[in-house]
């Protein structure tokens, strides 16, 4: 009997094995989806129910009460019950050989977990409950055992494990639909723990936080593009404006060309009717004037240097004693903080001598002796600072009579830069009316013909008026003076036109040098920020000399004041030190 239970045990393993290793890994497709939703929707057959009917069976047939009409038919149900066991036992034999003959490739140690957790759960499914148990079997200590009352708990047992057999392919069907809802569920798990924060079906909320944490998102990249939409038909119109500007601008730009090439055109047209109606001669007297300007803004120009040599001469002159002064001003200072030093010492020493016996009187003279020196070195500077400050006073006044004189060289200059310019805007009236002139030939072509009765070049202009009337040898005649003096008119408009460019570059040549005189003489004020670094570069220089212990920090701020290299560094250094 027991080796029964065990043989339907490994049956069951057996066929779960099989249908585990039947399982291929092959990617889904819209049948196996279909099916995997087909499984889930299935609903398992309730345990508690197959349970509770084998519960109902066993308190119908109880074993200590044996109906004793019925044993006959009862041992015919036993044996028949015997009969489908072997029956059942066979086919079940049978399947357990097919699945493991598709088994073998397996691995045996997957196969003995399998084995026993299904072992396990048959083991759990097939144990009947306490209360039952405890109902079926006697109790040894109340009645003794005899084999009649062994065959009838046997026969009990029996009719019991016939009941579990007839449920047992509901509890297999129903071990095997959750296992696939378990594989189902566990793929299910794997990509949302590969896609989602999740990591099994039980975390509901957090699905739902990253699904409201999505839908915000998606409206965020909604509002985003939205944003974008807008900025692009905005930039696009912007586009569109720039593209119609562009458009009209090339247009312009078209036009103006045209008209460029058209003024090229009338001033080339200008010229050869300028080169060939010009009646302009030239002034001998404005040649000879332009000349004699010429030299009197050389003249004034070599004055101009010269003074202004003088003066950088004189300022160089200044700023050497103005240093020199500073110089003698520091070891003013210096000397006389020397001095406060030594009549410190003196005062100290006079205290020391009133309490002191007689042999510090060498010292006191020593120190008596320092401090004459040191007076006699600041008289000495004193003095070279008076001679200094007097040199100045002299360098100044010679520098106002310098600037008197340049200021009277000035006026001179800007009284003839007037005439200059009075002259030069005469000249320039008169080429204004020449131009005029030139204006007025172009418009009127016909002034040659016109003015040829009244010259005196052209005594035949009666045969001109005549020629007209009919005469052919008198109009071939008037044709050929016409040409003669054409061609005299040709050769003076171009003498006129030389003599005009010779006029015209004298005037740009008087205007050049009218304003490089007037940059010249006009001299900007000294600026605000020059004064402001010279007082920073003197203090810098003041406390550089007199505090000794800020010589460190202040030496590289006088170095790139100053601009001076290392070596001119290390010698300024060692030289105050």
């Amino acid at each position: 009997m027991f080796s029964k239970i065990t043989q339907i045990k490994q049956s069951i393993t057996d066929e779960l094995e099989q249908a585990i290793n039947q399982q291929k890994p092959v990617t889904p497709s819209v049948a196996t989806i279909e099916n995997h939703a087909n499984l889930l929707n299935t609903e398992t057959p309730s345990v508690d129910d197959v349970v509770a009917d084998l519960g109902t069976g066993e308190s119908n047939s109880d074993p200590n009460k044996p109906n004793e009409n019925s044993k006959d038919s009862n041992e015919a149900k036993s044996s028949k019950n015997i009969e489908t066991t072997k029956g059942s036992k066979a086919s079940e034999a049978s399947e357990v050989a097919t699945g493991t003959s598709n088994t073998d490739s397996a691995p045996t140690n997957q196969k003995s977990r399998s084995a026993e957790g299904s072992s396990k759960n048959i083991a759990s499914l097939q144990s009947p409950p306490s209360s039952q148990i405890s109902s079926l079997a006697p109790s040894r200590a109340a009645t003794p055992v005899t084999d009649k009352d062994d065959d009838k708990v046997i026969e009990a047992k029996l009719a019991k494990f016939a009941k579990y057999e007839a449920k047992y392919p509901q509890l297999l069907k129903a071990y095997k639909i959750e296992k696939k809802k378990n594989e189902l569920v566990k793929i299910y798990e794997q990509v949302l723990a590969e896609n989602t924060p999740c990591t099994s079906i039980s975390e509901a909320k957090k699905f739902a936080d990253f699904i409201s944490g999505l839908k915000v998102t998606s409206e965020q990249q909604t509002r985003q593009i939205n944003k974008l939409k807008s900025d692009y038909q905005n930039i696009s119109q912007k586009l569109q404006n720039t593209q119609k500007e562009l458009q009209s601008s090339q247009k312009e730009a078209k036009e103006s060309v045209r008209l460029r090439t058209e003024l090229t055109e009338l001033s080339q047209k200008y010229k050869t009717l300028e080169q060939s109606t010009q009646k302009v001669e030239l002034n001998e007297e404005q040649q000879v004037e332009i000349e004699s300007l010429k030299t009197q803004l050389k003249s004034a120009e070599e004055s101009r240097n010269n003074s202004f040599a003088s003066q950088q001469k004189l300022r160089s002159q200044l700023e050497e004693l103005s240093r020199r002064v500073s110089e003698v001003q520091i070891e003013k200072e210096v000397l006389l903080e020397k001095n406060k030093e030594t009549e410190a010492l003196n005062a100290d020493l006079l205290k020391k001598v009133n309490s002191a016996p007689l042999d510090s009187a060498q010292s006191i003279k020593m120190h008596q002796h320092e401090t004459q020196q040191h007076l006699d070195q600041l008289n000495a500077l004193t003095e070279e600072k008076e001679k200094l400050e007097i040199e100045i006073e002299s360098l100044g006044r010679r520098l106002i009579r310098e600037n008197e004189n340049s200021q009277i060289q000035l006026k001179s200059l800007k009284a003839q830069l007037e005439n200059k310019n009075n002259k030069i805007s005469k000249l320039e009236e008169s080429v204004h009316t020449l131009n005029n002139k030139l204006k007025a030939t172009k418009e009127k072509p016909t002034l040659v013909s016109q003015e040829l009765p009244q010259s005196p070049q052209s005594p035949i202009s009666p045969p001109v008026e005549t020629s007209s009337r009919g005469s052919s040898a008198d109009s071939a005649k008037a044709n050929e003076l016409l040409k003669k003096v054409n061609a005299d008119n040709v050769n003076r408009i171009r003498k006129l036109m030389k003599a005009q460019q010779s006029l015209n570059n004298d005037l740009e040549t008087l205007k050049q040098e009218n304003e490089r005189l007037r940059s010249v003489y006009i001299k900007e004020p000294e600026s605000d920020d020059m004064k402001d670094k010279q007082a920073y570069l003197r203090n810098v220089l003041l406390g550089y000399m007199t505090r000794k212990d800020q010589r460190q920090f202040l030496l590289p701020v006088l170095a790139t004041l100053l601009g001076l290299k290392e070596s001119d560094v290390k010698t300024f250094s060692d030289s105050i030190a």
